[in-house]
């Protein structure tokens, strides 16, 4: 009988030993899920988008991984509870788009979580027609067309970098990113085509009209003009309230819409 005990006694040690082994495994696994990329946060820009949520999607276009970052703040930042996995993709909440210099956000914005991008996520415009199936290469063609030449690392880069606060001197090749992002979100509003495919981008007509709007935002926003401007307002008010770039910035946007 006691060496039944025995037998028995180290069987349930083995046992708890086996579980003790499995737990840890288990919670290792957990922390660092397979596929996980390690990215939380995110940008939404157009310029910055205010009180944007988005939502995170799996590479199905179905499944709904996480429902809801934080609401982004003045800088278009939003923050996911967990980190994205590889494959997946952002998209803006059809019922809280936010806000967009002074009046709702009517476009749309997405990004394909690619862990081999360099820098942080940027969720733009550009991004979202990346998403919507067309490569680097034809959106830098398009985008070549209109008259603006862009990398293949400027599709991802944010287009208000450096911007924001500016006051003192800027020139037009610093606008370029933002003229492309304003235009591309523009013409999709302008349209209602949230999902543009490539071959109705490269439509003659479509195209002429994506010219048009970047052409439009140009004239509107520009070196000269901020300079104009500035000096305008230094002249009133004695040089004591300088003109700050998003304020233009915003002044174009208004007007375009």
């Amino acid at each position: 009988m006691r060496n039944m005990k025995s037998i028995f006694g180290f069987i349930a040690l083995l046992a708890l030993v086996s579980l003790a082994g499995c737990g840890g495994s288990g919670g290792s696994g957990s922390d660092s899920p397979a596929g996980s990329t390690g990215i939380t946060t995110g940008t939404a820009v157009d310029p910055y988008v205010k009180g944007a949520v988005f939502q995170e999607i799996a590479a199905d276009g179905v499944t709904v991984l996480q429902r809801e970052s934080t609401p982004s703040d003045e800088f278009g930042v939003f923050t996911f509870a967990k980190a994205l996995t590889e494959g997946s993709f952002v998209q803006l909440k059809i019922s809280r788009k936010g806000m967009h210099e002074g009046a709702p956000f009517d476009g749309m914005l997405r990004r394909k979580v690619d862990s081999t991008v360099a820098g942080d996520m940027i969720v733009s415009p550009m991004t979202t027609l990346l998403t919507n199936g067309l490569s680097e290469g034809e959106l830098t063609t398009l985008l070549s067309d209109t008259g603006l030449d862009l990398t293949m690392e400027d599709l991802y880069s944010d287009p208000m970098l450096g911007l924001d606060n500016l006051s003192g001197q800027v020139n037009d090749d610093q606008l370029r990113l933002l003229h492309a992002n304003m235009a591309i979100n523009q013409y999709m509003t302008t349209t209602g085509q949230f999902n543009e495919e490539t071959t109705n981008l490269y439509d003659s007509n479509n195209l002429q009209l994506l010219a048009s709007l970047v052409k439009a935002n140009q004239k509107l926003l520009n070196k000269t003009e901020f300079e104009r401007i500035s000096s305008e307002i230094g002249n009133q008010a004695g040089g004591s309230s300088p003109l700050l770039l998003k304020d233009l910035i915003k002044s174009t946007v208004q007007t375009m819409r």
